[in-house]
């Protein structure tokens, strides 16, 4: 090998790690947001299941700016809250009202407010379905 092909071989590598570094970072930021969606969803899921075993309504709230969240059975005695917070990594942001509620009823039904998730170039946000009260989180 020459010179002359090392410094040719070395500077295509330089220009293929030049193009593939932003989809790569592109890519780690939208898992970001994978995350986020799949931590929400299985506080959905968490709740609704816990409102069908227990026969009681089940409230979950999220707070949207610190990203604190809360499962709790208003009216029960018998329930022990859950707390904790989601992680939200640097450019990932919660909106919604500032009190986001979910309620799941015993039968399964289920409604609640907007909560959208937000990253560099991805957007996930929970939705329910009428028919099922099934509340999962949405990603285009």
């Amino acid at each position: 090998m020459t010179l002359v092909e090392l410094v040719v071989v070395v500077l295509l590598i330089g220009i293929a790690a030049a193009v593939a570094a932003p989809a790569v970072r592109r890519a780690a930021e939208l898992d970001d947001v994978g995350r986020i969606a799949a931590e929400l969803d299985g506080l959905l899921v968490s709740a609704r299941r816990s409102a069908v075993e227990r026969a009681v309504a089940v409230e979950l709230v999220v707070a949207p700016e610190s990203g604190r969240y809360w499962i709790t059975a208003p009216g029960a005695t018998s329930f022990a809250t859950v707390e904790g917070v989601l992680s939200r990594p640097g450019g990932v942001t919660l909106s919604g009202p500032p009190r986001t509620r979910f309620t799941f009823q015993p039968d399964g039904a289920a409604a609640g407010d907007s909560l959208w998730i937000e990253g560099a170039g991805a957007r996930a946000w929970v939705a329910f379905d009428p028919l099922t009260g099934d509340g999962r989180v949405v990603r285009p």
